[in-house]
């Protein structure tokens, strides 16, 4: 358990220190985030005898009831029953690492003729629709139903961690920035107690706990800004940052199973005096990149819709969101990828308010006091992602990013990316414009001069004659474009007709006179074996 955790107001010390020997390793239910509306997400793991689960479920339930608006029974999600064990999750896990690992070009078109086949034989994406689909039933139950959500795992160190953080993302913008999202890995995973040391296996050789539990939560991430790529703060390259700083060992952050085996490691005792010692953390991420390196955690999508605010520089209204507590206050806005969705405990139709196809809710349906009319404005963006099969797809850009012979020189979503980070650029030298014109045309005197604007993104419309992006790859920034480097092999989209045309040339010209080149005829007797 953590050093400090939350629990229900009438639970008091004596009750929760006798109730704790009848939970699994003494971890009592805990309270991991609140709705305005008054519901709560918790966590609990399974009482450690079956004889006396109903009593000690049943105590800790009416505790939850009592502090609700509107004294609702708690749901509880049982997600052991849905989710595979972590050996099953392992077992997927080695299976896509094989796919994705090639050891010569040969076993590379080896798994590529039945590459669809074997990803499905993982199991990987279907568990990442699991534990997606969990967490959206556990959002729409505190959000649209209004009711306390309790996860429940056996252990509740494993895919709790998973759902609870996955819920929490849906509803809270917050924790779409990349500071909100540190702290909720910080308090879902490290302080609440997932045990990084057994399931990287870095200090000990195998021992049947490794399972890449953190790695899931993150390709689920990834799935959730594949489908609202605006919403988050930061791309993918941070998730990916994230998950290599794991597995090199140098930091403190991932090295633990637990805050308590945290403190009996690095605090020692000598003629009584306690001495610590400091391990490097990952959220210095200065002790890693340089600050133009970690311009590539920032999505510019997020910027054009969270700092431009256009309407500042027309006159309009005030907007009144401005004002609102970020902790608190935050949207209800829910985005549903442009379809419309109504969860299943959803009765009262008439606390929605329908406007420009956006659904809005009355935060007080419940009781729940709001804090006046103004945080009535406050809009909350609730992200809800579809989980069809199409729609889960597989993270290519953390999973190939070694694997040459799939790159696409000049493609992929870097070359996206980087063009969405010049238009984003040049729309804020364009804003910034229009605010020095508009305060020279107020002032009398001589507008007094800013400092030269700095952008937070990596790629600016300023700067790209400086920097040599023809080495930009489906890969990048893990993968360069000059495959030579790389073994001489140069089976990608380089060699095909199409890099060409994007290149400007002609399909019906070729190189050297109308004759294929060699390398590309080679590609082609490859693809045609």
């Amino acid at each position: 358990m953590p050093e400090f955790f939350v629990v229900p107001d009438p639970c008091s010390d004596y009750e929760l220190k006798k109730a704790s020997t009848n939970f699994e390793d003494c971890r009592v239910p805990f309270w991991c985030w609140s709705h305005r509306n008054g519901s709560m997400l918790m966590r609990m793991t399974a009482p450690s005898d079956s004889i006396i689960e109903n009593e000690s479920e049943k105590w800790f339930l009416d505790s939850v009831i009592h502090i609700h608006p509107s004294k609702v029974h708690p749901d509880i999600i049982d997600i052991g029953k849905e989710c595979p064990s972590i050996q099953e999750l392992q077992s997927g896990y080695l299976k896509l690492q094989s796919m994705c690992m090639p050891e010569n070009i040969k076993d590379f078109w080896t798994t590529d003729e039945k590459w669809y086949s074997t990803l499905d034989s993982t199991k990987w994406l279907q568990t990442i629709g699991t534990c997606l689909s969990l967490a959206k039933e556990a959002a729409d139950r505190i959000y649209i139903a209004e009711k306390t959500v309790i996860i429940k795992e056996s252990q509740g160190r494993d895919y709790s961690c998973v759902v609870a953080s996955l819920s929490q993302i849906m509803l809270d913008s917050h924790y779409r920035s990349q500071l909100g999202f540190q702290s909720l890995l910080q308090k879902e995973w490290i302080v609440a107690g997932h045990p990084f040391l057994d399931r990287c296996g870095h200090c000990v050789p195998s021992s049947g706990t490794e399972s890449p539990i953190f790695l899931l939560f993150l390709d689920c991430v990834h799935q959730l800004i594949e489908q609202f790529p605006s919403a988050f703060e930061f791309t993918d390259t941070f998730l990916i940052a994230l998950w290599d700083s794991m597995h090199s060992g140098i930091f403190g952050t991932f090295l633990f199973n637990s805050e308590r085996h945290r403190m009996r490691t690095c605090v020692s005792s000598s003629k009584g005096q306690y001495q610590t010692t400091q391990l490097a953390t990952v959220w210095a991420w200065t002790l890693q990149f340089t600050k133009d390196d970690q311009a590539l955690f920032t999505n510019p999508l997020y910027i054009a819709k969270s700092e431009l605010k256009y309407n500042d520089l027309l006159d309009d209204e005030p907007d009144y969101r401005q004002g609102c507590n970020a902790g608190i206050y935050r949207s209800i806005r829910r985005l549903n990828n442009g379809k419309s969705y109504i969860g299943s405990d959803f009765k009262e139709m008439d606390s929605w308010t329908f406007n420009g196809g956006k659904r809005r809710k009355n935060p007080n349906v419940n009781g729940a006091n709001s804090a006046s009319s103004v945080f009535a404005n406050c809009e909350e963006e609730i992200i809800i992602p579809l989980l069809q099969t199409p729609t889960i797809t597989l993270w290519n850009h953390c999973y190939l990013r070694w694997v040459p012979s799939v790159h696409t020189v000049g493609g992929g979503s870097p070359a996206i990316y980087q063009q969405q980070c010049r238009l984003v650029d040049e729309i804020q030298q364009l804003r910034e414009t229009l605010e020095n014109l508009k305060v020279s045309k107020e002032s009398v005197a001589a507008p007094p001069t800013k400092p030269k604007r700095k952008s937070r993104l990596f790629f600016t419309s300023q700067d790209d004659l400086k920097r040599n992006h023809e080495a930009l790859t489906s890969a990048f920034p893990y993968s360069i474009s000059d495959l030579e480097f790389l073994g001489g092999d140069r089976r990608s989209f380089l060699a095909t007709p199409l890099a060409r045309f994007l290149g400007g040339q002609s399909l019906l010209e070729q190189e050297g006179g109308g004759e294929i080149p060699e390398s590309d005829a080679e590609t082609v007797e490859e693809l045609e074996m």
